[in-house]
């Protein structure tokens, strides 16, 4: 969903970057924190062979990936507030996200093409859930600012 605010906003600047400083920092910190568990959960599998640990970091990956989409949605909305509005596009791109990681990890010829072992269920689970949460501390940011509006606010009027 669009944001509450998105009509009253003035227009970019024409001499204004696209990419504002603060935004590329943002990103690059979501981007070290989905490396930073994607790694993790490689080294962590390296125990149990060089496919399963490719196949644990791959499944973290997608799951990283996929948090990006459900905390980018808003700059100020929460993933619950943006996941209750209809959007049947982002619903298409999660299903065929976790169709074709299935595929990749449980049809034989395609784990042979990625070079990847087969997860069990409970550790493809845990993979995505482990790279959802690696970008969760955007929604927690994005918390702390409401609140620390709401307390602006409050000054304000007092």
């Amino acid at each position: 969903p669009e944001e509450p605010d998105v009509m009253r906003r003035p227009p970019r600047r024409a001499t204004a970057p696209l990419v504002s400083r603060r935004a590329f920092v943002a990103s690059v910190l979501q981007g070290a924190g989905a490396f930073a568990v994607v790694l993790a959960t490689f080294v962590w599998g390296l125990d149990q062979g060089e496919l399963m640990a490719r196949a644990l970091a791959f499944t973290t990956l997608v799951g990283a990936n996929l948090g990006f989409i459900l905390v980018n949605r808003s700059r100020q909305g929460t993933i619950v507030r943006t996941l209750s509005s209809r959007n049947d596009a982002l619903w298409a791109v999660v299903l065929a996200a976790v169709a074709l990681l299935a595929l990749v990890l449980y049809v034989p010829a395609l784990r042979e093409v990625f070079r990847v072992g087969a997860l069990p269920w409970p550790h493809a689970l845990a993979c995505v859930g482990a790279g959802v949460s690696s970008v969760l501390w955007v929604e927690i940011a994005k918390m702390r600012g409401r609140v620390r509006g709401v307390v602006r606010a409050m000054d304000v009027v007092h």
